[in-house]
């Protein structure tokens, strides 16, 4: 991600885009190809978690190609040209596909009650790699200062300005509590009307 956000306006980026990408979604498909192929010695994967790194590796390396990237654009709010976009879709992926391999082809329940009790030092340690991944990804001291790659990521409470009640309301003034309602005005006399208007007579 670093070197993702340090090429972006040169005119060798899509080369970095394509390597980098492509060496990812390579090394995912090689690990799977190892683990599966290799000596049968010691713990090991299903061999349908293998596989499934293989094919995930196999989808992550078609987004390599511009061509697809510009397809998907379609769909999402990407830019084909932008080598943080392109490795953040591979990286995406490898991420989902590994992820419902290794569901969907262990005993999760059994693996979770075979570790201890997940503490919060864990969960830290579990989830920083997510957190440094995302302020690099977002360009942190490359593009962007702290305090904007914490507004690009949303960590940044807005404050919403409360209203004053002297303002006016969509370009009109606030009314003003001391005037009189539209019922409590005493009509204004019509003097055209009240000229041709027959007087009472007494009878």
């Amino acid at each position: 991600m670093i070197t993702a956000n340090a090429v972006i306006g040169r005119r060798w980026a899509p080369h970095v885009t394509a390597i980098l990408a492509g060496f990812t979604a390579g090394a995912t498909f090689l690990l799977g190809a190892f683990e599966l192929t290799g000596p049968v010695s010691g713990p090991r994967n299903p061999a349908g978690v293998d596989i499934g790194y293989m094919v995930t590796g196999l989808i992550a390396a078609t987004f390599v190609s511009k061509p697809v990237r510009e397809r998907l654009s379609r769909y999402l709010p990407i830019n084909p040209d932008n080598p943080v976009h392109s490795l953040a879709l591979v990286l995406a992926v490898i991420l989902f596909g590994t992820q419902v391999s290794a569901i969907a082809f262990t005993d999760v329940l059994a693996a979770d009650l075979k570790v201890p009790a997940l503490t919060i030092a864990d969960l830290v340690a579990q989830e920083a790699p997510f957190a440094v991944l995302a302020f690099a990804g977002v360009g942190l001291y490359i593009r962007r200062s702290f305090t904007a790659s914490s507004d690009r990521l949303g960590l940044v409470t807005r404050v919403v300005p409360r209203a004053d009640p002297s303002s006016p309301i969509n370009g009109q003034a606030p009314p003003n509590p001391r005037a009189p309602s539209p019922a409590r005005r005493k009509p204004m006399p019509n003097k055209t009307i009240d000229k041709y208007r027959p007087k009472k007579t007494d009878e």
